[in-house]
């Protein structure tokens, strides 16, 4: 789908007040609106219609259970009306505006395009799904006004990915998820990755460089399985680095450029912070640049070892 560019936008393009820095800790009311406005015409305005108002009910109390709200206090005969109300909220938080459009967006991608996929006999559904548009719109839709107000996240594969750079980001972090997903191999792989970037939206730098690391094991220790070499589940990083040059996976000249990336993620272990002080308020020990490095990093390596797993082949 073609976007189009308004007069302001086109100007402050040409004048590079644009910036490739994304922004994590705001959500300005014109992307709220937007986002309301995307929901409304994937679910519908009509809140008579039966469908829409059972899609925004059924939301409704996810969002409550996720939240810890009190379904039954809230004006239920209306829920879109309390839906609407989160984005308008000033006592919401960012992480849990984030969670209630992830939890959004994850029902879109799953319910409603369940309902759209249907074929059946139900001509109150086919009246419905003539009138709004599709589940891949309004994602297509989330990402894009994300990315027009420089706001670092994206709706990927049910969630939403934190992303730093928009040139890292589709050279780097999209490859490596369409390879995890692709391939069961990399299942485990796949879901330590993404919660990486679930602790880096969260702010949990030390988690971040922690999760790289196992996500980064679990890669050689799932290629190893598929290889039939000889491993042992509890094998460290640089154990499995020496497993994989035994074995021609990569050349051994290889051996430094790996062991540098895997003496970077054990930084991030617990044990590292438990030496910082477990009292409340210790000082955490990787900062967001680091965090953000040691993302991009481990997708590179990940990227690098797939491939090279494949060429064995």
């Amino acid at each position: 789908m073609n976007h189009y560019k308004t007069f302001s936008r086109r100007k402050m393009e040409q004048s590079g007040e644009i910036s490739d820095i994304y922004v994590y800790d705001d959500i300005p009311e014109k992307l709220r609106n937007q986002v309301i406005f995307i929901i409304e015409h994937t679910f519908g305005t009509d809140n008579e219609n039966r469908i829409t108002s059972n899609l925004y009910g059924t939301i409704l109390e996810c969002i409550c259970l996720e939240l810890g709200m009190r379904y039954s206090q809230l004006q239920t005969c209306n829920p879109a009306y309390h839906v609407h109300r989160f984005f308008e909220s000033n006592e919401m938080s960012i992480n849990e505006l984030l969670d209630i459009i992830e939890l959004i967006f994850r029902f879109i991608n799953e319910r409603v395009r369940a309902m759209h996929n249907y074929f059946g006999y139900e001509p109150d559904l086919d009246k419905w799904k003539e009138t709004l548009m599709t589940p891949d719109w309004a994602i297509e839709q989330l990402n894009f006004r994300f990315q027009q107000a420089g706001i670092g996240y994206e709706f990927s594969d049910g969630q939403l990915i934190a992303i730093n750079s928009k040139e890292l980001h589709k050279e780097i972090v999209k490859p490596v998820l369409h390879e995890l997903v692709s391939d069961q191999l990399f299942s485990q792989v796949n879901i330590e990755y993404r919660d990486a970037f679930d602790h880096f939206k969260k702010q949990e730098y030390d988690d971040v460089l922690a999760t790289c690391g196992k996500a980064f094991e679990s890669c050689m220790k799932s290629i190893c399985e598929k290889r039939n070499w000889d491993f042992k589940k509890e094998d460290t990083a640089k154990e499995l680095i020496g497993i994989c040059i035994k074995n021609h996976l990569f050349p051994e000249m290889l051996t430094a450029q790996l062991s540098h990336v895997r003496t970077l993620l054990e930084s991030g272990t617990p044990t590292m912070r438990n030496k910082a002080g477990a009292h409340a308020g210790a000082s955490k020990t990787a900062s967001k640049e680091l965090a953000e490095y040691t993302l991009h990093l481990t997708g590179t390596n990940i990227l690098f070892l797939i491939n090279c797993a494949k060429s064995l082949a």
